[in-house]
C-alpha cells in the first residue's frame, strides 16, 4: 500500500479497501490515503464527480489515469469488493504470460523442449510470490499495466501487419503504459527497436526514420502531459542523490534487478546485488555479441524482442533508483518493484535458449551460456526462487496481521477510538478519517460496517459457534493512579490471536460497555504454521488505563477477543478468580490522601475454589502479599440464551 502524504485527506477511492488478505475470502477493508480534498458533502452524486475527476489526480510520482478508471469502475460496480481488483491484476499477469508464450513460439519454434522449459521458468517468475504486495493490494494493479502493454507491443511488432498499423496500436498501448505507472513511459523507448527489427521483413531506411520521428513525437507529447502541473512528492529524497553517491545508486539498481530471486529482506541484500550483477552481465554480453555480429536479420529478429523486454526491466530499475536511491539500498528490496524487474530474468532465460546461429539454428557462433552449465544454472535459480518465495510467504502473514489489526482499530473509530492506533496504522488525520468513514458507511461501502455502539452485547457472539477457549484475563495491577491489565486471547476458529482485545466494564442491570482497546503483542504468524503445528504466535495482550476511565458504578472488568473478519467479539475467561463468572469483579472506591495509608482501591474480589488444605472461598490476598496480581483458575463460561449478532 503506497503511503499517502499526511497533509492531505483520503479520497473516496482511497478510503475503499485496497488491501485484501492473503486468503481469497473474505477481504480486508482498510482505508488508505490519496491526494485530494474532501468535498462539502459525501453523497452518491459527489462520488460520481470524484469518479470523473479522481483518475487525473497525481499520486506520488504516478499519473495512473487508466488504472484509476479500472479501480473506480470496479469499485462502483462491486461496492468496492477488492477481490475484483485482485482478479484484474491476475488477468493482466495472465495476459503477460500469454504474450511471453507467443514470443517464445515465434523465436524458439524449432526447439520445443527449451521453449517449454523457458516458458515454465518464466511463469514461476511472472506469478512469483515475491511480488506479494502487488498481488494482495487491490490498487497495486497499476504495476501490472506496463508489463502487459510492453509484451503486447512486442507481439504486435512480430506480427505481419503493416508498419503504420503496428505503430498506431503500439502508440496507444504506450500511452496507456505512460499514464499507468511511473515507469510506463519506458514503453516508448523499447517499442521502436522492436518495430524496426522484429518484423518478418527488413524495412527501408526511410521507414525507420519516419518511425523514429513518430515515436519521438509520441514520447515528447506523453512526457509533456505527464509533467504538466507535476509536483514533487513531499518527503522524498532529491533526484540529485543518484549523482552524489554513484556507487550507492549502482548497488540500488543491481539489488532491484536481483530482488526477484532474493526476496524482501535486508539479510539477503548481498544476494540480491550478486544476482543483479550476474543477470546484467549476461544481458550485456548478449547485446555486445549481437552488435558485433553485424547485419543478420534472422538472428536479430529472434533476439530483439527479448532484448527489449530485458531493457524494459533495466530502464525501470534506473527510473526507480533515480527517485528512491536516497532512501537507502535496503528500500530496493521492496516487493512492489519486483513486477518491474523480473522480466530481465525472463529475457535472459530466453536469450540463453536461443539457437547460436541464424534462421536454421546452425552456425559457428557459441551460445550465451554453455550447455553443460544450463542444468546448474536452472537448479540455482529454483533454489533462489524457493528462498524468495519462503520470505514472501512470511511477509504475507505479517502483512495480513497488520491489516486485520488496522481494520479492527478502524471499526471502533466512533465507539472506542484509539487515536494512536488510527494515526499509526490507518491515517494520520483522525477527524478527516472519521468524517469520510461515516459518509462511506452510510453508502454501505464497509463490510462489516463501523460499530454503532460500545455496548458489547450488540456485536458479541453468544451462540454455539462461540464455544472454545478464547483466552484469559490474567492480571490487573494498580500502578499509582492507573491500572495495568494483561492476559491472553485467541480465536479458536481461526487458530490465531484476535485482531483486537477490548476491555469492558459491567454496568448495573447487566451488560458490558467497552472502554479501551488493549495492545496486542502478536505481529504475524511464521512459516511453521503451514505444517499445521500450531500458530506459534504471541497471544498476550496488555493495557494501561486510568481509574477515571471507569464510572463509579462499574462492577466488573471483562476482556473480549475481537474478530475483524466477522465483526464479532468473544468473551475471554477470567483467570483472576471470578467465582464461575467471565469477568474480574471490581469495586470502585474513593482514594485516600497520599501517606494516609489503607485507602480503597479498584481491586478484584478473589473468589477461588481451592482443593488443598487451608483454602477458603472468597479469601482475598492483600496487595503486597499477592503483588497486586490476579491469579486463579479459569471461570466457567457464561452462557447466554440469545444470539446478539453484529448489526
Amino acid at each position: 500500500m503506497r503511503a499517502a502524504s499526511a497533509r492531505t485527506p483520503p479520497t473516496a477511492s482511497g478510503l475503499f479497501l485496497k488491501s485484501p488478505m492473503t486468503r481469497i475470502s473474505p477481504r480486508i477493508n482498510v482505508p488508505g490515503g490519496a491526494n485530494a480534498r474532501k468535498p462539502a458533502s459525501s453523497t452518491k452524486s459527489t462520488l460520481l464527480i470524484l469518479f470523473i475527476v479522481r483518475p487525473a489526480i497525481q499520486h506520488n510520482e504516478y499519473r495512473q489515469f487508466f488504472p484509476n478508471l479500472v479501480i473506480m469502475g470496479l469499485g462502483w460496480l462491486t461496492r468496492w469488493d477488492v477481490r475484483y481488483e485482485m482478479w484484474f491484476s491476475f488477468l493482466l499477469a495472465s495476459l503477460t504470460s500469454f504474450n511471453v508464450y507467443r514470443l517464445g513460439r515465434l523465436t524458439l519454434d524449432r526447439d520445443t523442449a527449451n521453449r517449454r522449459l523457458a516458458f515454465l521458468l518464466s511463469n514461476l517468475l511472472i506469478f512469483s510470490p515475491a511480488q506479494y504486495l502487488n498481488w494482495l493490494v487491490g490498487e497495486q494493479l497499476v504495476y501490472f499495466f506496463p508489463a502487459a502493454c510492453v509484451t503486447t507491443c512486442l507481439r504486435i511488432a512480430y506480427s505481419k501487419m503493416s508498419v503504420p498499423a503496428k505503430f498506431a496500436l503500439c502508440a496507444c498501448l504506450s500511452a496507456v503504459s505512460t499514464f499507468s505507472a511511473a515507469n510506463g513511459i519506458v514503453c516508448w523507448v523499447v517499442v521502436f527497436p522492436a518495430l524496426v527489427w522484429a518484423g518478418p521483413q527488413s524495412i527501408s531506411r526511410g521507414t525507420r526514420l519516419r518511425l523514429a520521428l513518430a515515436c519521438a513525437c509520441g514520447l515528447a507529447l506523453c512526457a509533456a502531459l505527464y509533467f504538466y502541473g507535476y509536483q514533487s512528492p513531499p518527503g522524498h529524497a532529491p533526484l540529485t542523490a543518484v549523482f552524489e553517491r554513484p556507487l550507492h545508486a549502482a548497488a540500488h539498481s543491481l539489488s532491484l534487478l536481483g530482488s526477484t530471486l532474493a526476496g524482501e529482506s535486508d539479510s539477503v541484500l548481498v544476494v540480491a546485488v550478486g544476482v543483479g550483477v550476474i543477470l546484467f552481465s549476461l544481458f550485456a554480453a548478449h547485446a555486445l555479441r549481437l552488435f558485433r555480429a553485424g547485419v543478420d536479420h534472422a538472428r536479430t529478429r529472434r533476439a530483439v524482442g527479448w532484448m527489449m523486454l530485458g531493457a524494459y526491466s533495466i530502464l525501470s530499475a534506473a527510473a526507480v533508483t533515480l527517485g528512491r536511491s536516497g532512501l537507502g539500498v535496503s528500500q530496493s528490496s521492496a516487493s512492489r518493484y519486483t513486477t518491474f524487474t523480473l522480466f530481465l530474468i525472463v529475457s535472459v532465460i530466453h536469450l540463453v535458449a536461443l539457437p547460436a546461429g541464424g534462421a536454421a539454428g546452425t552456425g559457428s557462433a557459441r551460445k550465451l551460456l554453455p550447455s553443460r552449465l544450463v542444468p546448474a544454472a536452472v537448479a540455482v535459480m529454483l533454489c533462489l526462487h524457493a528462498l524468495a518465495s519462503f520470505i514472501a510467504i512470511q511477509q504475507m502473514g505479517l502483512f495480513r496481521t497488520r491489516l486485520l489489526q488496522a481494520r479492527a482499530c478502524h471499526m471502533f473509530i466512533n465507539t472506542v477510538p484509539d487515536t494512536v492506533c488510527l494515526e499509526r496504522q490507518v491515517y494520520p488525520d483522525v477527524p478527516v478519517l472519521r468524517d469520510w468513514s461515516n459518509a462511506l458507511a452510510a453508502l454501505g461501502f464497509w463490510r462489516p460496517g463501523l460499530l454503532r455502539s460500545n455496548r458489547v452485547e450488540e456485536f458479541a457472539a453468544f451462540d454455539a459457534s462461540a464455544s472454545g477457549d478464547y483466552g484469559s484475563f490474567d492480571i490487573l495491577d494498580r500502578e499509582g493512579e492507573s491500572y495495568r491489565a494483561s492476559g491472553r486471547a485467541s480465536l479458536p476458529h481461526r487458530r490465531e490471536p484476535p485482531d483486537a482485545v477490548l476491555l469492558a466494564y459491567e454496568i448495573a442491570g447487566g451488560g458490558h460497555v467497552a472502554f479501551a482497546r488493549a495492545e496486542l503483542k502478536n505481529r504475524g504468524y511464521i512459516f511453521v504454521r503451514f505444517w499445521d503445528q500450531g500458530t506459534r504466535q504471541d497471544p498476550s495482550w496488555e493495557k494501561s488505563f486510568s481509574a477515571s476511565e471507569l464510572p463509579t458504578g462499574a462492577a466488573g472488568l471483562t476482556a473480549w477477543a475481537f474478530d475483524a473478519e466477522t465483526g464479532r467479539a468473544f468473551n475471554s475467561k477470567a483467570r483472576a478468580g471470578s467465582g464461575g463468572r467471565n469477568e474480574s469483579t471490581v469495586e470502585h472506591g474513593q482514594h485516600a490522601p497520599r501517606g494516609g495509608g489503607g485507602h480503597q482501591r479498584l481491586f478484584p474480589r478473589l473468589q477461588r475454589r481451592r482443593n488443598h488444605r487451608g483454602a477458603r472461598p472468597g479469601r482475598a490476598r492483600s496487595a503486597p502479599d499477592a503483588d497486586r496480581r490476579l491469579r486463579g483458575d479459569r471461570g466457567q463460561r457464561r452462557e447466554h440464551g440469545r444470539d446478539a449478532r453484529y448489526p
